[in-house]
């Protein structure tokens, strides 16, 4: 299966840098957003420690359109001053996130990020 790996900056409100790996034709299943836990960042999902493709590469040959952000603060997102980082502003930029891609979306999340998740 062809897949398309595009790059994305949401500005506001708060920067969320992410990259989506998509089958090249739609298939019509829901787009999965995959959120990376503590102290790691989206590429988390793209590769294995010994250099497989990742979860993100595996769920979009089988038909996802899959999201990986940086959180807001982390990795490619971009800096924040470190009294105005802090889980609602995490919650604050990967929720502007998901609205933006329209429904349906699955969430998955990782450690850290699960509590993120809930809100």
């Amino acid at each position: 299966m062809t897949l398309v790996h595009e790059t994305g900056l949401l500005t506001a409100p708060l920067s969320v840098c992410f990259e989506t790996f998509a089958p090249a034709a739609a298939t019509g299943r829901p787009t999965v957003v995959m959120v990376h836990g503590g102290a790691h960042s989206g590429s988390c999902y793209q590769r294995t420690a010994d250099g497989r493709r990742g979860w993100a590469y595996l769920f979009a040959a089988r038909g996802y359109r899959t999201v990986v952000p940086d959180w807001p603060g982390t990795g490619r997102s971009g800096y924040i001053a470190l009294d105005r980082l802090d889980g609602a502003a995490v919650v604050e930029g990967l929720g502007a996130l998901i609205r933006s891609l329209g429904a349906p979306v699955v969430l998955l999340t990782h450690s850290m990020s699960g509590c993120y998740g809930w809100r």
